[in-house]
């Protein structure tokens, strides 16, 4: 049997919602589900705690842990014939419900859309996208000049402001514009996966790790 394409990124959370999860496929053969967590508080599947699925509201009856996936049996979902055909489909959690987090602790969605701009006040563009690497995630801001990739680190990132929409950043020796790219075009793949990096900005689509600008020179320990 030939194996199973990758699952596409492509998909794009209900309105008033963030993904919480990816399904890769079905497993085994009372209806569970393979999963990638999009979230990084573990909590978030819970036996017992609830998840949004293509509109409805479904409560995890079982979960165990298979190497970097997750294996969730979902209420209404048992037989292998309905989980496969969830493949692609994001598991998702009400906004108005996230928890709050500390000061100077964002999501990643948070950072969508925010203008960038240097200390010089020179505007770069828009946030587009946030990108996992091994070490760090990357903002990836496209504006009139190109895209930029930024590592999401205290030398880089000097100040995030939610009240006025804006991300100051210092461009050091070598953050030069790449070309603009085609409209739709996805984000440049760097490789890697999503790991606790230095700045701190939580998946909620849910993050990585949260980023606190008082913590220069600190190396913060991730939840």
């Amino acid at each position: 049997m030939p194996e199973p394409s990758p699952v596409q990124d492509t998909r794009e959370p209900s309105s008033g919602f963030v993904a919480v999860g990816r399904v890769l496929g079905a497993w085994g053969l009372q209806g569970a589900v393979k999963v990638e967590s999009l979230s990084d508080f573990p909590d978030r599947y819970a036996e017992g705690a609830s998840l949004w699925l293509e509109g409805e509201q479904r409560q995890i009856e079982r979960r165990h842990v298979s190497g970097r996936a997750l294996i969730v049996k979902l209420s209404g979902i048992d037989d292998p014939d309905a989980a496969q055909r969830l493949r692609g489909t994001l598991l998702e959690w009400p906004e108005t419900e996230l928890r709050t987090l500390a000061a100077g602790e964002y999501y990643q969605h948070d950072l969508i859309g925010l203008a960038v701009q240097t200390t010089a006040g020179e505007p770069l563009g828009d946030v587009a996208a946030l990108l996992p690497t091994g070490a760090n995630d990357v903002l990836v801001v496209r504006g009139e000049r190109g895209e930029y990739l930024l590592p999401l680190i205290d030398d880089v990132v000097r100040e995030i402001d939610l009240t006025t929409c804006t991300i100051t950043v210092e461009l050091l020796p070598g953050l030069e514009p790449l070309p603009a790219r085609a409209p739709g075009a996805g984000p440049r793949k760097l490789g890697g996966r999503r790991a606790q990096p230095p700045a701190r900005v939580h998946r909620g689509q849910g993050g990585s790790a949260p980023f606190d600008p008082s913590s220069r020179g600190k190396n913060p320990t991730p939840e």
